[in-house]
């Protein structure tokens, strides 16, 4: 399972490299959006039963209104993520929490 989880994270990334090319300039709102969307990663925790990335209703979730997103647990590794689709910046957001 988790590699199956790797997999589809490794090509949904594959994926958006390939649909969407970047400017090289450094983007300090984009910056922060991104750091702000690495907030969300941890309400990716299964002990939480409410607020969760699931419904899009953790805090960090509420900044952003148009996204649809699934997590992840790795139960072996401990790890948590989610993987999401931003469909005001039509973009896919991949992203993990660190560690506690």
């Amino acid at each position: 399972q988790m590699l199956l989880n790797l997999f589809t994270c490794l090509y949904a990334l594959s994926l958006c490299i390939i649909v969407k090319s970047y400017d090289s300039n450094y983007n300090v709102t984009k910056s922060l959006r991104y750091v702000a969307f690495c907030g969300v990663a941890y309400c990716t925790n299964p002990v939480f039963k409410v607020d969760t990335v699931e419904t899009w209703s953790c805090n960090a979730c509420k900044s952003f209104p148009n996204v649809t997103a699934n997590s992840f647990h790795g139960y072996l590794s401990d790890g948590n993520g989610f993987i999401a689709y931003d469909f005001d910046e039509n973009e896919i957001i991949i992203s993990f929490s660190g560690t506690d």
